[in-house]
């Protein structure tokens, strides 16, 4: 009863005691029993996005071995391992089917799982681009879903003025489906001199009131103001801290100034000026 009896190999004995004169006789047989292929498959998720850069594995349980086979050519499936391939694989419901071939007296064993393979976005984007500092550059994104944008936007173009190289990357979303493609937009620097103003009058009328740095690109900056005894009286570290001719909240006197300045601009140039301000109320 081959329902009841394990795998394993039996010596099978008939046994013919001795009787009439005649001697004992034995007789013995090696039988082996060989364990039926039992296995399933499950691709656990069973829904996937066409054009996905992975490939997906099925979980195999029970007997290893046997071969992957689909009921489509559109499916890229590895016969082997049955991995599936979901960027070289065309949206639709396929049956993967695992088969066992018959051996040692077993019949064949056939194991299946269904995979639907969704269309997803299939996202481009625009190749990457380089611009001046005051210049705007376009981006725009093809392909379908909705379109996100990681400057916040949405839509399938945006426009852009960066400070400084930036890459831009868009999300599209289709059937629960995410893509994501990005670009550069490469800045070229016009720097310019940076321009320090030898006067300013600061008597609150509106007009040149500030003593400030100018310049279009500085990334890093250190101004330091002195009067004629050497004594430090001001200091910024940002363009939009500028001077306003007053000393521990009291007006400065008419008179020359000297001032240090150094900064790093965004092109990474490093420069040094010293020089003199007038005061003048």
């Amino acid at each position: 009863d081959l329902s009841a009896t394990p795998p394993g190999i039996y010596t099978i004995t008939n046994f013919i005691p001795a009787v009439g004169g005649c001697i004992a006789y034995t007789g013995a047989y090696t039988l082996t029993i060989t364990a039926s292929p039992n296995a399933n498959i499950d691709y656990s998720n069973s829904n996937y996005c066409s054009g996905s850069n992975i490939a997906i594995l099925p979980s195999i349980t029970g007997t290893l071995g046997g071969v992957f086979t689909a009921n489509s050519n559109a499916i890229a499936l590895d016969a082997q391992n049955g991995s599936i391939n979901l960027n070289n694989t065309l949206a639709g419901n396929y049956l993967i089917t695992y088969t066992i071939p018959p051996a040692n007296g077993c019949s064949q064993l056939i194991s299946s799982d269904v995979v639907q393979v969704l269309p997803g976005p299939q996202l481009n984007i625009s190749s990457s681009v380089t611009i001046n500092q005051f210049q705007t550059a376009t981006l725009v994104a093809s392909g379908n879903g909705l379109f996100t944008w990681s400057n916040g936007e949405s839509g399938d173009s945006i426009t852009v003025t960066p400070k400084e190289t930036t890459q831009y990357c868009v999300t599209s979303t289709l059937n629960s489906c995410v893509d994501t493609a990005c670009t550069m937009v490469f800045l070229e620097l016009e720097c310019g001199d940076v321009y320090i103003p030898n006067a300013f009058s600061p008597n609150g009328d509106s007009n040149n009131d500030l003593q400030c740095v100018l310049g279009n690109c500085i990334e890093t900056m250190n101004l330091v103001i002195f009067n004629r005894w050497g004594e430090k009286i001001f200091e910024s570290a940002t363009q939009n801290n500028c001077w306003d001719g007053t000393y521990k909240g009291n007006p400065c006197n008419n008179g020359v100034y000297v001032y240090r300045f150094e900064a790093t601009l965004k092109n990474k140039e490093f420069i040094t000026k010293q020089g003199n301000i007038n005061l003048i109320r």
